[in-house]
């Protein structure tokens, strides 16, 4: 199996329950490869197909920033299999996950959240986006404070030292703003799962339906349970002023570990080409971009307000 710049599994030393297959990253192999697994905002020249291949389309980008590169040319009709963060890939990869503690922590958040002396966070280096959350999140400042970080705002962090950036932000905000760049179905990136074990409250602005992505209602603030930015920070200015409210948002962090993306999808994709019953079946001219693209880049619906 060619795995072209992206992750090295040894399949062994993973866990994997059928592990006979070899990573290589030398394309004079690409010949003997069973499979060959390409970044779809890479794709660069198409090499020679061999009939007994697999060719798999890797992806972890937004349908919004995703080109359609196969929907013609010569990639037209080459792919048979997919891994991305879509729920309906051959293979799901999320971006994070999260997993039962074996023994619960003891945090006492009370005492965490009566440190804390500011409202809102907001790290963002990308000032443009297709989802506009820039344009809610001006909307929102007019109701509650929010201090942004990084490229688009005027508080600094490093970008060699983000971990304990985040860790100060935890320990001085109650809430932090995971919003992705766009709106697209399944697409949860490590926005959210970064701040999973820090010390604060995290609202989401992103997909409608984030449990499609394992996130559970209670782990987060979303945005789309609100009418409006003003709404959504009233919310957040009475669990401000109510801390049995507040601590109720994060005292499920005492039960649960967030992980970040799983090598069961390198298991299950060499279980899969070891199956002698799998039917050969591919994406025709098209459909992939029309499975990944077509209809998934959501336009936001919550910007209909009086700026």
């Amino acid at each position: 199996m060619h795995l072209r710049d992206y992750a090295k599994p040894v399949f062994k030393s993973i866990g994997c329950k059928v592990d006979n297959c070899i990573y290589t990253e030398k394309k004079s192999l690409a010949d003997k490869s069973d499979a060959i697994v390409f970044i779809g905002r890479s794709l660069g020249s198409k090499p020679k197909k061999l009939p007994h291949q697999r060719w798999i389309w890797v992806t972890l980008e937004s349908s919004c920033y995703t080109e359609a590169a196969e929907s013609g040319g010569v990639w037209a009709g080459m792919f048979n299999w997919t891994i991305s963060f879509r729920r309906d890939s051959t293979f799901f990869l999320p971006y994070g996950h999260a997993k039962k503690r074996s023994t619960p922590l003891t945090k006492n958040f009370t005492k965490i959240a009566l440190k804390k002396t500011k409202k809102v966070a907001w790290m963002v280096s990308n000032c443009g986006t297709r989802g506009q959350r820039e344009r809610y999140v001006s909307e929102l400042k007019k109701y509650i404070s929010v201090d942004v970080y990084g490229a688009c705002g005027p508080f600094k962090c490093s970008k060699l030292d983000n971990e304990k950036c985040l860790d100060n932000i935890s320990r001085d905000y109650k809430f932090y703003l995971s919003f992705e760049n766009s709106i697209s179905t399944d697409y949860v990136t490590e926005k959210f799962w970064k701040m999973f074990d820090l010390d604060i409250v995290t609202v989401t602005r992103g997909p409608a339906n984030y449990s499609r992505a394992g996130i559970k209602p209670e782990w987060h603030i979303n945005t789309n349970d609100f009418k409006s930015p003003k709404d959504l920070a009233d919310y957040l200015k009475y669990l401000d002023r109510n801390i049995t409210a507040y601590v109720k948002y994060l005292e499920w962090k005492n039960q649960y570990v967030g992980l970040f993306p799983k090598a069961d999808v390198y298991c299950d994709l060499c279980a899969k080409l070891n199956d002698p019953s799998e039917p050969v079946t591919w994406y025709p001219p098209g459909q992939l971009a029309k499975w990944f693209i077509d209809g998934h880049c959501i336009p936001p619906n919550d910007l209909n307000f009086n700026t």
